[in-house]
């Protein structure tokens, strides 16, 4: 922030002093948390139908937001959830046992609105920003 204080001065004139910021790199942090069983439950339960789907797939498959987003109707196939990795490209056959195959069968179950797993009412796909209009109270 400095550094673009000081760029900004020196283009308006307002000082020729050099940048002390020159050279120096910032450092980021990752952040690293576990969320506990209890807490997923807990947002699961509060919820919009969409946004509790998009978390019980994102815990109980293990991929990325992003790909989970993308799951299509017709990637249930045969007992198994057929996943493509946006990022790395690695195929993956999920097994539907258990949680997963209850969550995908509500997803499947009934007229066909949407080609995609999980959808906003009007069959829009869902999308990442939803998670933050979502309603979780």
């Amino acid at each position: 922030m400095l550094s673009a204080v000081l760029a900004f001065a020196r283009i308006r004139g307002l000082t020729n002093a050099s940048n002390p910021c020159a050279g120096v790199r910032g450092t980021k942090s990752h952040r690293d948390r576990y969320v506990t069983d209890a807490e997923l439950s807990d947002a699961i339960g509060r919820a919009d139908p969409a946004l509790a789907a998009f978390l019980a797939l994102c815990y109980f498959t293990g991929q990325r937001p992003g790909d989970v987003a993308k799951m299509r109707r017709q990637d249930v196939q045969e007992g198994a959830l057929c996943v493509r990795q946006a990022k790395t490209g690695a195929k993956f056959r999920i097994e539907l046992i258990g949680p997963l195959a209850a969550i995908v069968a509500g997803l499947t179950d009934g007229a066909v609105r949407s080609m995609f797993l999980i959808h906003d009412r009007r069959g829009q796909p869902f999308t990442l920003p939803h998670c933050a209009s979502a309603s979780i109270t």
